[in-house]
């Protein structure tokens, strides 16, 4: 049951953010989806996103077989969720993340915003030995990333990515300078799961939708 919530939250939430980038008329069947998914995403102010209570779903949920190819993953940033959709629309697995700051789409290099609408995955790094200095004084931190950099391609936006972090602790909240971050463990599943040109969708919450619309 918590896995048919999942999904089904995940879903309608895809669905509101489709309507606001394609013809209405025309997003009608399930196995559509990714195809639509794949369009042209423009945000209007008055999109309200889809979300159930956090409570009610589980920690997250894991690919059932790393065979499974994803059509599309989703980060929800009303849900703090990132979410990896087959050919089918059928949820892979997803899992929990940590996304920018400061709400609102990016608009410039150091806003420590997420990007907002439709991106691709441009390529996977090895970033098990790569550090950060996030200006807290503290310098230099290893294992800032995880065992990966799952970078995405932002036009005009650079240096979004999808990795893993040494803060576990910022999982479901605004921590990150605009990156999207998982658990560690998290990241390892998604790895071989994801490739290059692979979809991405970045969906706002209603925070974001305000920010936004005041910008």
């Amino acid at each position: 049951m918590p896995k048919l919530v999942a999904t089904v939250v995940v879903l309608l939430s895809v669905f509101v953010v489709l309507g606001r980038c394609v013809d209405r008329a025309s997003v009608t069947r399930p196995d559509d989806l990714p195809t639509q998914i794949a369009s042209e995403t423009m945000y209007e102010p008055e999109f309200v996103p889809v979300s159930e209570p956090r409570s009610e779903e589980p920690a997250y949920m894991s690919a059932s077989a790393p065979s499974e190819r994803a059509a599309v993953l989703v980060i929800a940033k009303e849900t703090m969720t990132l979410t990896v959709l087959d050919a089918d629309s059928v949820t892979i697995a997803w899992f929990p993340v940590a996304v920018g700051i400061n709400p609102g789409d990016k608009t410039r290099k150091g806003d420590h915003k997420t990007p907002e609408g439709r991106f691709t995955v441009e390529n996977i790094l090895d970033a098990s030995r790569w550090t950060h200095d996030f200006g807290d004084g503290k310098g230099e931190i290893e294992g800032a990333y995880g065992s990966h950099y799952i970078r995405l391609s932002t036009p005009p936006h650079t240096g979004i990515g999808i990795h893993g972090t040494h803060a576990p602790e910022s999982i479901g909240t605004r921590a990150s300078e605009g990156c999207i971050r998982l658990h560690n463990d998290h990241l390892l599943e998604l790895v071989p799961l994801v490739y290059e040109g692979l979809p991405v969708v970045i969906t706002p919450s209603a925070e974001d939708i305000a920010v936004d619309a005041e910008a």
